[in-house]
């Protein structure tokens, strides 16, 4: 399969993706209730054992958008549905590196603030 078939199939390598992986972790390791996990082998990020956004080679995953946020991103940024298995809903990957990921902050704490209500 192709790496490009879904989260599963992307790999992880702190030399490449380790500047947004750091830049993730300076802001969401404060909000409450936040852990980072390990998803597929890539930093993941959940509150109350939901999670809400994985770092990977390729950018940003946001696991928990509503859809009217949802189709807002895929307006702004070019993004890619994933999906991890056939019981989870389609996540949203931003290709995004540290240098832009501020601009993703809202969308960050949306998928959190989602998750987070669960």
């Amino acid at each position: 399969m192709s790496s490009r078939s879904g989260p599963a199939r992307q790999t992880y390598d702190e030399s490449r993706a380790g500047p947004l992986r750091e830049a993730v972790d300076r802001v969401v390791l404060s909000w409450d209730g936040v852990d980072r996990t390990t998803t597929f082998g890539c930093p993941a990020y959940q509150v109350d054992g939901e999670q809400f956004a994985v770092v990977t080679n390729r950018g940003l995953v946001l696991t928990h958008l509503p859809s009217a946020v949802r189709t807002d991103l895929e307006r702004r940024y070019g993004v890619a549905s994933l999906r991890a298995d056939p019981e989870t809903a389609d996540w949203v990957a931003t290709p995004v590196g540290s240098e832009d990921f501020h601009g993703l902050l809202s969308y960050l704490r949306r998928s959190y603030r989602h998750a987070l209500s669960m």
